[in-house]
């Protein structure tokens, strides 16, 4: 059971941040990700900062995905889809993640239709379901990950060059899930002399060797699991340990994340998608001095945030405004270029980035150039890049 506002304290999850890892890094990532310092104002206030609904709610909802991750470590076996949930009001949220019902794509959805009837802008990162975006959309913006038919498309790109007889792919059964599974259907499926499968599996699964035995009368030449992103470590070490030695593509997870998880099964097997450029001296000084004050490494979730900051105050320099309306209409109808990035921010009208290339990866034993990660033993190895067409919404 999750509560909703009003039960916001001072003091909140301070003791869950300074005792288990899994928690801090989720409230870093809110920091990160909201521009501020989401935990200080929950473990130490001011009081009349905490109680103001801009803040309460962020707060509220990032302690109780805190208490539930630190719950799932300490009892394993709540991984397994619990059998009822409840949330009062925003708790609501919650409880639909602990029922394994939301993930950023699902949240990114309403989130949008909140913002657009604000009118504020708002800046999605790692949410990409085709779904969220209208053509009437005005005040929400994509940074990094493009939408599902795009990342696809660079997807089919890659096994033409490749020269792949043999695709398959396992996808989770949540938005984010469906949208890849159409938009593989639509461009990966087609190309001419290629077989493929499709498996669906739940989004909370600790086992996905059914699935993958099922594919291994296919035996694929390479695994999309870019569909279950819940499921990407998983999937790695259990396709290895089942033999397939198809290399497997992700759904944007933090490279980090993906090789405490799961070890060195990602070495060399495990492909992703980046916004960032990591080959750029740009990056990678940005990377060091990020590693220096944070000992984290500059990720696309890190860089995003990092360039939405820079974004909003281009935006604001350009209009002498901060009236939401008029940096939404500055973002929508100018071009950002942050050096180290991926590419140009231009937007179409309902938001999608006009320039996209999406940027392939693979993860690599060794020392990341530049001091981006230090003694950390792995480092990101560019791969293939694709323009792609921009994904226009039917309405």
């Amino acid at each position: 059971m999750f509560p909703g506002q009003g039960a916001q304290a001072v003091g909140m999850g301070k003791d869950l941040y300074e005792q288990f890892p899994t928690a801090r890094e989720l409230y870093d990532r809110a920091d990160e990700i909201l521009g501020f310092r989401l935990s200080r104002l929950c473990f130490e206030g001011p009081e009349e900062e905490l109680q103001q609904t801009r803040n309460a709610q962020p707060a509220i909802a990032v302690t109780s995905l805190a208490l539930l991750k630190v719950a799932t470590e300490v009892s394993p076996q709540l991984l397994e889809r619990p059998a009822f949930v409840a949330g009062h009001s925003l708790g609501e949220y919650s409880a639909l993640v602990a029922a394994g019902a939301v993930i950023s794509s699902d949240v990114a959805l309403a989130a949008s239709r909140e913002a657009e009837t604000l009118r504020v802008p708002l800046f999605l990162t790692m949410a990409g379901s085709h779904e969220i975006l209208r053509r009437s959309t005005r005040y929400t913006f994509r940074t990094c990950l493009v939408a599902a038919p795009m990342y696809v498309q660079a997807i089919a790109a890659m096994v033409r060059q490749g020269g792949y007889g043999r695709v398959g792919a396992i996808v989770a059964d949540y938005a984010w899930g469906h949208a890849i599974r159409e938009a593989f259907e639509r461009y990966v499926v087609p190309l001419p002399g290629l077989r493929t499968q499709v498996e669906v599996a739940p989004v909370v699964s600790p086992d996905f060797t059914p699935y993958l035995r099922r594919l291994q009368r296919l035996d694929p030449q390479l695994l999309v699991a870019a569909g279950h992103p819940p499921g990407n470590p998983t999937i790695v070490r259990q396709a290895r340990e089942l033999g397939l030695g198809a290399p497997v593509i992700g759904s944007v997870l933090p490279p980090e994340l993906m090789v405490q998880r799961a070890g060195d099964a990602v070495y060399g097997r495990f492909l992703d998608y980046s916004c960032v450029d990591f080959q750029s001296p740009t990056y990678r000084r940005l990377a060091a001095q990020y590693y220096g004050a944070t000992k984290r490494y500059f990720d696309n979730n890190a860089f995003s945030g990092y360039v939405i900051v820079k974004l909003v105050a281009d935006a604001i320099r350009r209009t002498k405004s901060t009236d939401p309306r008029a940096i939404a209409e500055a973002i929508r109808t100018g071009r950002f270029i942050q050096p180290g990035y991926g590419w140009p921010l231009s937007y179409t009208p309902w938001g999608e980035m006009k320039e996209a290339r999406p940027i392939i990866f693979s993860i690599e034993p060794g020392e990341a150039p530049g001091g981006a990660l230090p003694g950390a033993g792995w480092y990101q190895k560019w791969l293939f890049r694709s323009a792609v067409e921009v994904y226009v919404p039917p309405e």
